[in-house]
């Protein structure tokens, strides 16, 4: 997802853009509440299975989020962000390094539960 770069956007477009991140972050917890408390009873696998695409999407909104608020500060202050790249860059790596864990602890239960 791009963000918006141009400085010339008005406000409201940035709270527009701002309010559908949050809509998508919400509606997002729902299904992943609706997913558990529906197919509690189903396994671990079929739990893994349905929720894995939410927690990765509520990981992406998380990252987008973060990132929209790095621009923020960039734009409040004068000039260029040095720091902004370093902030971006670790972001990136943390949202690459939980989504990596939550994959291959998905595949570990799945392959527990199959065995079971």
């Amino acid at each position: 997802m791009q963000l918006v770069t141009s400085t010339s956007s008005s406000p409201s477009a940035y709270r527009r853009i701002l309010l559908l991140l949050l809509i998508v972050l919400v509606s997002d917890i729902c299904w992943f509440m609706f997913c558990i408390f529906v197919f509690e009873d189903a396994g671990a696998s079929v739990l893994l299975l349905l929720t894995f695409e939410c927690f990765t999407l509520f990981l992406d909104t998380v990252q987008t989020l973060i990132k929209y608020c790095i621009h923020f500060i960039e734009m409040r202050g004068e000039g260029v962000w040095e720091q902004r790249v370093i902030y971006i860059y670790y972001t990136e790596v943390r949202h690459s390094m939980r989504a990596r864990v939550y994959s291959q602890c998905s595949s570990f239960m799945h392959d527990l539960d199959r065995t079971a």
